[in-house]
């Protein structure tokens, strides 16, 4: 793993009680930015102002797969309208070393690595790519 990436996951606790605000493709769906927040501070109480919330931007590049299960229960799937920010409160963000996934694209000079998105329900997020940025903005 990158030395700056395990600095920055370290610094951020692994995303945990993190939240995703957007997902969005880039460069033809080979890049995606996603912005996220931490309605904590780091003594862990909860921040009132969403002004100071610390905010990050991923940068997910050379993406070759990118995967999100929801598992919406059926409460969740018909009223869609009452779901808030606590269904996208990250449990945990993972880095897979050893990724079968990844090894179904071999035939690529570049390493690929696998990160994975996960919640407490069976919900994650699984993106395939070839570098991350990590950027703390605001």
């Amino acid at each position: 793993m990158n030395i700056i990436i395990a600095q920055a996951l370290e610094r951020f606790s692994n995303f945990s009680e993190w939240i995703i605000e957007a997902i969005e493709l880039q460069k033809f769906g080979t890049t995606i930015r996603m912005e996220l927040y931490s309605p904590i501070d780091a003594s862990g109480k909860s921040i009132s102002n969403e002004d100071n919330y610390l905010r990050c931007v991923l940068l997910f590049e050379g993406v070759q797969e990118f995967q999100i299960q929801n598992h919406l229960n059926n409460a969740l799937i018909t009223n869609l309208n009452e779901i808030n920010w606590g269904f996208n409160e990250i449990a945990a963000f993972k880095i897979v070393d050893k990724s079968e996934i990844a090894e179904k694209y071999h035939n690529s000079n570049v390493p690929l690595t696998e990160y994975v998105f996960l919640w407490e329900s069976q919900r994650q997020i699984r993106i395939i790519s070839t570098s991350l940025v990590i950027e703390q903005v605001g």
